[in-house]
């Protein structure tokens, strides 16, 4: 009978390129045998970091010093490069500098406690928002009825179209009912349509439109937020390179009226990586504290250096490798001299795996072992080994690609829209060479 997991054994301490050379024996060694027990001693290594002493035959208890046996590659082929993300901004205008395409039928979208509908969407990753604080309750989630949908439609949205843009009122639906029954299938599924209001009318359609919502009780004070996900390297740039950076900047921001924001209503995500061809980098967990300060150099190293131990920084480390951790901080307070509300830092080796949607690569729980799960379980399992192996670059021969997968480490910080060009601009070298980590893709995967 095995012994049990915690109980004292003689240890081995492996760097992961030990460990995965040891694993790759022990697995040549299970393909030879006639039995089981190559495939049994292989689990226990890599699942339980078991391993029997070749010499006596003593069980050891295997661990991997992620730090040991790594080496850092040539300094001219380590890059920094910046990038902008995610926009976010609270207004009661329509700042755009082309035409939004608004839906009359607007779907309820639950983003916030604070009740509000998709209004429209001016690029294909951009979405405004329209919220309505007077309808909010404390504790409670509070959904636009139909009878909400209607009036916006119908009394507010409709006069001021026809106060701003009469000859274009030929191009909108007659009524909320109207736009409903255009917009369902014949298996009763919803398609959303939108219509353009010109880039011309903005101002004046928002300013109307507003004065419409505010006669109503539950519509008053409401406010637009206007949002940008999902351009993760639609601005890469050279930090070093203050023109570059500059029109990065301007070209993640195109769609804004910049005349017409407070630009302290709006953030940014501002960015950087670093980048190694053939390598997977890796933050050290022991870079927190210097990182934290890092974003904010406002704030003193001992502030910082406690916010990295504090209950309220969520840390990622990666599996088992507990020296390897990213980390999310909210910075309302400690971030507010700096203009910043949240730090990320993560690495992007997740891309082959992370996905909102539940695939193979999901939280696997020991009820899938029984037989009426196993089926789908070993699925999954060749599935993830089969990814895994065309990142190594040892895949399937037949297929197209053969190259491994790099992984870069990415810093992330949400600044105010007004800091963004002076923050995170390069990251220090102390950090370069005390906060980060890489393996070749190869051994990694």
């Amino acid at each position: 009978m095995p012994t049990y997991p915690d109980n004292p054994l003689p240890s081995r301490q492996l760097s992961l390129i030990q460990f995965v050379q040891e694993a790759k024996r022990l697995v040549s060694i299970a393909d030879d045998a006639e039995d089981n027990s190559g495939i049994v001693a292989f689990v226990k290594f890599v699942l339980a970091g078991r391993l029997h002493n070749d010499d006596d035959e003593r069980e050891l208890r295997v661990f991997v010093n992620a730090r040991q046996e790594t080496r850092r590659p040539a300094e001219e082929t380590v890059t920094q490069r910046g990038d902008f993300d995610s926009i976010i901004g609270i207004t009661r205008t329509l700042p755009f500098s082309s035409a939004i395409a608004a839906i009359p039928d607007g779907c309820t979208v639950s983003l916030h406690l604070i009740p509000n509908i998709l209004f429209g969407e001016v690029e294909k990753q951009q979405q405004t928002l329209l919220f309505f604080p007077r309808l909010y309750r404390k504790q409670e989630k509070v959904l636009l009825s139909q009878h909400h949908l209607k009036l916006i439609y119908n009394r507010c949205m409709r006069p001021a179209l026809e106060a701003t843009v009469p000859e274009r009122m030929s191009h909108w639906p007659h009524d909320y009912e109207s736009a409903m029954l255009r917009g369902r299938d014949a298996q009763n599924r919803l398609h959303f349509q939108a219509e353009n209001i010109p880039q011309y009318a903005l101002s004046d359609f928002c300013d109307r439109f507003l004065l419409e919502l505010d006669k109503h009780e539950a519509f008053k004070d409401a406010f637009f937020c206007h949002e940008v996900r999902g351009v993760k390297n639609a601005s890469v740039h050279d930090p070093h390179n203050e023109e570059d950076r500059a029109l990065a900047f301007d070209e993640a921001t195109r769609w804004i009226d910049s005349g017409k924001i407070n630009p302290s209503d709006w953030y940014i995500d501002a960015a950087l990586e670093v980048h190694s061809p053939g390598m997977v980098w890796h933050w050290l967990e022991t870079a927190r504290p210097e990182l934290i300060k890092t974003a904010l150099p406002s704030v003193p190293a001992e502030r910082a250096a406690a916010a990295a131990n504090s209950t309220k920084v969520y840390v990622d480390h990666c599996a088992q490798l507990y020296d390897l951790a990213g980390f999310r901080l909210e910075t309302p307070a400690i971030g507010k001299l700096d203009k910043i509300k949240y730090i990320n830092v993560y690495t992007t080796d997740k891309t082959s795996s992370y996905a909102l949607h539940k695939n193979c690569f999901c939280r696997h729980r020991a009820s899938e072992l029984l037989p009426k799960g196993m089926e789908r379980l070993l699925k999954d399992v060749e599935d993830m080994s089969r990814v895994f192996g065309q990142c190594s670059g040892a895949g399937d021969p037949d297929a197209d690609l053969m190259e491994v997968q790099e992984g870069c480490a990415r810093f992330e910080v949400r600044v105010r829209l007004d800091k963004a060009l002076d923050t995170l601009k390069v990251l220090p070298e102390r950090i370069l060479r005390n906060g980060l980590i890489c393996y070749p893709a190869e051994v990694w995967w």
